[in-house]
Protein backbone atom coordinates (compact mmCIF):
# COMPACT_ATOMS: atom_id res chain seq x y z
CA UNK A 1 0.00 0.00 0.00
CA UNK A 2 1.02 3.55 -0.79
CA UNK A 3 1.86 5.96 1.79
CA UNK A 4 -1.24 7.20 3.00
CA UNK A 5 -2.61 10.68 2.90
CA UNK A 6 -4.53 12.30 5.93
CA UNK A 7 -6.75 15.31 5.40
CA UNK A 8 -5.91 18.71 6.93
CA UNK A 9 -9.29 18.41 8.98
CA UNK A 10 -9.06 15.28 10.78
CA UNK A 11 -12.39 16.06 13.02
CA UNK A 12 -14.19 12.68 14.54
CA UNK A 13 -16.00 10.24 12.42
CA UNK A 14 -13.28 10.80 9.61
CA UNK A 15 -12.16 7.72 8.52
CA UNK A 16 -8.32 8.87 8.64
CA UNK A 17 -7.68 6.25 11.01
CA UNK A 18 -9.49 3.29 9.70
CA UNK A 19 -7.65 3.98 6.07
CA UNK A 20 -5.24 1.25 6.52
CA UNK A 21 -8.06 -1.46 6.91
CA UNK A 22 -10.29 0.22 4.47
CA UNK A 23 -8.31 -0.02 1.42
CA UNK A 24 -7.35 -3.34 0.94
CA UNK A 25 -11.14 -4.66 1.20
CA UNK A 26 -12.04 -2.27 -1.77
CA UNK A 27 -11.33 -3.30 -5.37
CA UNK A 28 -8.24 -3.49 -7.13
CA UNK A 29 -9.48 -3.31 -10.57
CA UNK A 30 -11.42 0.00 -10.50
CA UNK A 31 -12.36 2.48 -13.02
CA UNK A 32 -14.41 5.13 -11.72
CA UNK A 33 -14.65 5.70 -7.92
CA UNK A 34 -17.42 7.60 -5.90
CA UNK A 35 -16.82 8.71 -2.66
CA UNK A 36 -20.69 9.26 -1.68
CA UNK A 37 -20.30 11.33 1.47
CA UNK A 38 -16.99 12.47 1.67
CA UNK A 39 -16.20 14.30 4.57
CA UNK A 40 -12.90 15.07 5.23
CA UNK A 41 -11.78 13.48 1.95
CA UNK A 42 -9.39 11.23 3.89
CA UNK A 43 -10.93 7.86 1.68
CA UNK A 44 -10.90 10.08 -1.79
CA UNK A 45 -7.47 11.45 -1.35
CA UNK A 46 -6.37 7.97 -0.91
CA UNK A 47 -7.66 6.47 -4.01
CA UNK A 48 -4.99 5.95 -6.62
CA UNK A 49 -5.01 4.15 -10.55
CA UNK A 50 -8.85 4.08 -10.44
CA UNK A 51 -9.79 6.11 -12.89
CA UNK A 52 -12.09 9.06 -12.76
CA UNK A 53 -12.63 10.08 -9.06
CA UNK A 54 -15.92 11.73 -7.39
CA UNK A 55 -16.57 13.05 -3.78
CA UNK A 56 -19.83 13.65 -2.77
CA UNK A 57 -21.29 15.39 0.28
CA UNK A 58 -24.06 17.03 1.51
CA UNK A 59 -22.66 19.78 3.31
CA UNK A 60 -21.93 23.13 0.95
CA UNK A 61 -19.79 24.16 3.44
CA UNK A 62 -17.32 21.30 2.94
CA UNK A 63 -17.27 20.93 -0.02
CA UNK A 64 -17.13 24.73 -0.78
CA UNK A 65 -13.27 24.19 0.93
CA UNK A 66 -12.57 21.43 -0.82
CA UNK A 67 -13.21 22.96 -4.45
CA UNK A 68 -11.14 26.34 -3.40
CA UNK A 69 -8.13 24.52 -2.10
CA UNK A 70 -7.90 22.02 -4.67
CA UNK A 71 -6.74 24.72 -6.84
CA UNK A 72 -4.21 26.39 -4.55
CA UNK A 73 -0.10 25.76 -4.48
CA UNK A 74 0.41 23.97 -1.08
CA UNK A 75 2.70 27.15 -0.13
CA UNK A 76 0.79 29.79 -1.41
CA UNK A 77 -1.98 28.36 0.88
CA UNK A 78 0.19 28.42 3.79
CA UNK A 79 0.97 31.39 3.43
CA UNK A 80 -2.72 32.64 2.67
CA UNK A 81 -3.40 30.47 5.95
CA UNK A 82 -0.57 32.22 8.50
CA UNK A 83 -1.72 35.88 6.96
CA UNK A 84 -4.72 35.20 8.34
CA UNK A 85 -3.68 33.55 11.78
CA UNK A 86 -1.40 36.97 11.73
CA UNK A 87 -4.25 39.30 11.20
CA UNK A 88 -6.64 38.38 13.84
CA UNK A 89 -3.65 37.13 16.43
CA UNK A 90 -5.25 33.74 16.53
CA UNK A 91 -3.58 32.61 19.71
CA UNK A 92 -4.38 28.67 21.24
CA UNK A 93 -4.41 30.52 24.91
CA UNK A 94 -6.72 33.01 24.31
CA UNK A 95 -10.12 31.95 22.74
CA UNK A 96 -11.28 35.72 22.45
CA UNK A 97 -8.92 35.40 19.36
CA UNK A 98 -10.72 33.08 18.21
CA UNK A 99 -14.73 34.43 18.89
CA UNK A 100 -13.28 38.09 17.18
CA UNK A 101 -12.15 35.85 13.78
CA UNK A 102 -15.36 34.20 14.09
CA UNK A 103 -17.46 36.71 14.65
CA UNK A 104 -16.07 38.55 11.53
CA UNK A 105 -16.60 35.04 9.41
CA UNK A 106 -20.67 35.33 10.85
CA UNK A 107 -21.06 38.75 10.23
CA UNK A 108 -18.71 39.20 6.61
CA UNK A 109 -19.44 35.93 4.89
CA UNK A 110 -15.95 35.02 4.97
CA UNK A 111 -14.44 33.02 2.18
CA UNK A 112 -13.85 29.15 2.18
CA UNK A 113 -10.21 29.49 2.68
CA UNK A 114 -11.55 31.44 6.34
CA UNK A 115 -13.81 28.81 6.75
CA UNK A 116 -10.46 26.51 6.75
CA UNK A 117 -8.68 28.94 8.80
CA UNK A 118 -12.19 28.64 11.83
CA UNK A 119 -11.99 24.87 11.28
CA UNK A 120 -8.32 24.20 11.79
CA UNK A 121 -9.09 25.85 14.90
CA UNK A 122 -11.82 25.18 16.24
CA UNK A 123 -12.88 22.09 19.05
CA UNK A 124 -12.24 18.99 17.52
CA UNK A 125 -11.81 20.73 13.83
CA UNK A 126 -15.78 20.22 13.41
CA UNK A 127 -17.61 22.82 11.40
CA UNK A 128 -20.92 23.36 13.11
CA UNK A 129 -23.31 25.95 12.23
CA UNK A 130 -26.43 26.67 14.44
CA UNK A 131 -30.22 27.33 13.21
CA UNK A 132 -29.70 30.74 12.12
CA UNK A 133 -26.94 29.41 9.57
CA UNK A 134 -23.29 30.94 11.71
CA UNK A 135 -20.87 29.26 12.42
CA UNK A 136 -20.76 28.23 16.24
CA UNK A 137 -17.89 26.16 17.07
CA UNK A 138 -15.79 27.05 19.59
CA UNK A 139 -11.80 27.66 19.55
CA UNK A 140 -9.76 23.96 20.07
CA UNK A 141 -7.13 22.91 22.00
CA UNK A 142 -3.49 23.79 21.02
CA UNK A 143 -2.80 20.53 19.14
CA UNK A 144 -5.68 21.16 16.72
CA UNK A 145 -4.41 24.50 15.46
CA UNK A 146 -2.45 24.84 12.29
CA UNK A 147 0.77 22.68 14.04
CA UNK A 148 3.58 21.10 11.82
CA UNK A 149 1.43 18.00 11.58
CA UNK A 150 -1.63 19.58 10.36
CA UNK A 151 0.34 21.92 7.46
CA UNK A 152 2.47 19.00 6.46
CA UNK A 153 -0.82 16.71 6.08
CA UNK A 154 -2.09 19.65 3.97
CA UNK A 155 1.04 19.87 1.61
CA UNK A 156 0.75 16.30 1.00
CA UNK A 157 -3.34 16.51 0.83
CA UNK A 158 -4.07 18.98 -2.15
CA UNK A 159 -2.21 17.47 -4.41
CA UNK A 160 -4.08 14.16 -4.23
CA UNK A 161 -7.06 16.00 -4.51
CA UNK A 162 -6.25 17.94 -7.60
CA UNK A 163 -8.35 16.32 -10.25
CA UNK A 164 -11.48 14.63 -7.88
CA UNK A 165 -14.46 16.10 -9.18
CA UNK A 166 -16.66 17.08 -5.96
CA UNK A 167 -20.12 17.62 -5.65
CA UNK A 168 -22.81 18.83 -3.60
CA UNK A 169 -26.42 17.00 -3.52
CA UNK A 170 -28.50 14.77 -1.25
CA UNK A 171 -27.03 10.91 -2.06
CA UNK A 172 -29.90 10.59 -4.27
CA UNK A 173 -29.21 12.58 -6.68
CA UNK A 174 -25.85 11.60 -7.55
CA UNK A 175 -25.21 11.12 -11.07
CA UNK A 176 -24.68 7.38 -11.24
CA UNK A 177 -24.37 6.84 -15.26
CA UNK A 178 -21.03 8.46 -15.11
CA UNK A 179 -20.16 5.03 -13.55
CA UNK A 180 -20.07 1.93 -15.76
CA UNK A 181 -19.69 -1.65 -14.59
CA UNK A 182 -15.85 -1.23 -13.40
CA UNK A 183 -17.41 1.59 -11.30
CA UNK A 184 -17.02 1.64 -7.14
CA UNK A 185 -19.12 3.48 -4.96
CA UNK A 186 -17.82 3.91 -0.85
CA UNK A 187 -20.41 4.99 1.09
CA UNK A 188 -19.88 6.51 4.51
CA UNK A 189 -22.95 7.94 5.93
CA UNK A 190 -23.62 9.36 9.08
CA UNK A 191 -24.53 6.67 11.55
CA UNK A 192 -28.18 6.28 13.53
CA UNK A 193 -26.60 4.51 16.26
CA UNK A 194 -24.53 7.45 17.64
CA UNK A 195 -25.37 10.96 18.64
CA UNK A 196 -22.07 12.89 17.76
CA UNK A 197 -22.20 15.99 16.23
CA UNK A 198 -20.68 14.64 12.73
CA UNK A 199 -23.71 12.56 12.31
CA UNK A 200 -25.74 15.82 11.99
CA UNK A 201 -26.92 16.98 8.87
CA UNK A 202 -25.55 20.65 7.68
CA UNK A 203 -28.03 23.66 9.03
CA UNK A 204 -31.17 23.93 7.10
CA UNK A 205 -31.70 19.84 6.21
CA UNK A 206 -33.40 17.31 9.21
CA UNK A 207 -31.04 15.03 10.75
CA UNK A 208 -30.48 11.33 9.30
CA UNK A 209 -32.65 9.13 10.62
CA UNK A 210 -33.44 5.03 10.47
CA UNK A 211 -35.50 6.19 7.21
CA UNK A 212 -32.49 7.92 5.78
CA UNK A 213 -30.60 4.52 6.67
CA UNK A 214 -33.56 2.35 4.22
CA UNK A 215 -33.20 5.27 1.37
CA UNK A 216 -29.09 4.37 1.44
CA UNK A 217 -30.51 0.49 0.97
CA UNK A 218 -32.74 0.59 -1.59
CA UNK A 219 -30.24 3.19 -3.74
CA UNK A 220 -27.21 0.17 -3.21
CA UNK A 221 -29.78 -2.16 -4.21
CA UNK A 222 -30.00 -0.70 -7.53
CA UNK A 223 -26.47 0.17 -7.71
CA UNK A 224 -25.67 -3.52 -7.51
CA UNK A 225 -28.24 -4.76 -9.65
CA UNK A 226 -26.81 -3.18 -12.73
CA UNK A 227 -23.43 -4.57 -11.91
CA UNK A 228 -21.83 -1.89 -9.53
CA UNK A 229 -19.93 -2.84 -6.88
CA UNK A 230 -20.54 -0.73 -3.28
CA UNK A 231 -18.99 -0.42 0.25
CA UNK A 232 -21.02 0.56 2.76
CA UNK A 233 -19.09 1.61 6.73
CA UNK A 234 -21.71 1.60 9.37
CA UNK A 235 -22.34 0.81 12.98
CA UNK A 236 -23.80 -3.05 13.39
CA UNK A 237 -23.42 -2.45 17.62
CA UNK A 238 -23.27 0.21 19.76
CA UNK A 239 -23.93 0.33 23.45
CA UNK A 240 -25.48 -3.57 23.28
CA UNK A 241 -27.99 -1.54 20.57
CA UNK A 242 -28.14 -4.03 17.48
CA UNK A 243 -28.80 -1.63 14.60
CA UNK A 244 -31.55 -4.11 13.26
CA UNK A 245 -32.22 -2.66 9.98
CA UNK A 246 -28.89 -2.65 8.99
CA UNK A 247 -28.73 -6.22 9.82
CA UNK A 248 -31.90 -6.81 8.52
CA UNK A 249 -31.03 -6.11 5.06
CA UNK A 250 -27.04 -7.70 5.14
CA UNK A 251 -29.33 -10.94 5.83
CA UNK A 252 -31.59 -10.70 3.22
CA UNK A 253 -29.37 -9.40 0.36
CA UNK A 254 -26.36 -11.71 1.36
CA UNK A 255 -24.14 -9.13 1.52
CA UNK A 256 -20.57 -9.98 3.51
CA UNK A 257 -19.99 -7.86 6.45
CA UNK A 258 -16.25 -7.10 7.59
CA UNK A 259 -15.95 -6.16 11.32
CA UNK A 260 -13.45 -2.87 12.42
CA UNK A 261 -12.99 -2.88 15.92
CA UNK A 262 -13.17 0.21 17.88
CA UNK A 263 -10.06 1.68 17.84
CA UNK A 264 -10.12 0.94 13.41
CA UNK A 265 -8.05 -2.00 13.71
CA UNK A 266 -9.40 -5.78 11.42
CA UNK A 267 -10.39 -7.98 13.86
CA UNK A 268 -12.25 -11.28 13.49
CA UNK A 269 -15.77 -10.40 15.10
CA UNK A 270 -16.89 -13.66 16.97
CA UNK A 271 -13.78 -13.60 19.02
CA UNK A 272 -14.72 -9.67 20.40
CA UNK A 273 -16.50 -9.62 23.14
CA UNK A 274 -19.70 -7.89 22.52
CA UNK A 275 -20.86 -6.09 26.15
CA UNK A 276 -21.14 -2.53 25.39
CA UNK A 277 -18.61 -3.04 22.21
CA UNK A 278 -19.12 -0.44 19.09
CA UNK A 279 -18.81 -2.22 16.21
CA UNK A 280 -18.01 -0.43 12.95
CA UNK A 281 -18.36 -2.63 9.98
CA UNK A 282 -17.54 -2.76 6.56
CA UNK A 283 -20.33 -4.31 4.00
CA UNK A 284 -19.91 -5.03 0.60
CA UNK A 285 -21.60 -6.85 -2.55
CA UNK A 286 -18.70 -8.49 -3.90
CA UNK A 287 -15.69 -10.22 -2.23
CA UNK A 288 -12.35 -8.55 -1.55
CA UNK A 289 -9.53 -9.80 -3.08
CA UNK A 290 -7.46 -12.00 -1.31
CA UNK A 291 -9.32 -11.46 1.67
CA UNK A 292 -9.13 -14.45 4.38
CA UNK A 293 -11.26 -12.67 7.39
CA UNK A 294 -14.15 -14.38 8.43
CA UNK A 295 -17.57 -12.36 8.02
CA UNK A 296 -20.52 -11.56 10.90
CA UNK A 297 -22.82 -13.67 8.47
Amino acid sequence: MNTLTHSPLAYAGSKHRALRWLLPLFPRDINGFVDLFCGAANVVANMADCGPRYANDANPAMIDIWRTLQHYDPAGLEREVDRLIARWGLDSHDPATFNRFRDHYNTCGGSPVELFVLAVHSFNQQIRFNSAGAYNSSSGKAHHWFTPTVRENLRAFIPRIRDVEFTCSDFTVFDFTRLNADGFVYADPPYTLGTAVYNDRPHGTTPWTVDDDRRLFTLLDELGAHGIRFALSNVMEHKGRINEPLQEWVESRGLLVYGINIDYASCNYQNRNRQHATQEVLVTNYRPDGFSQDTLF
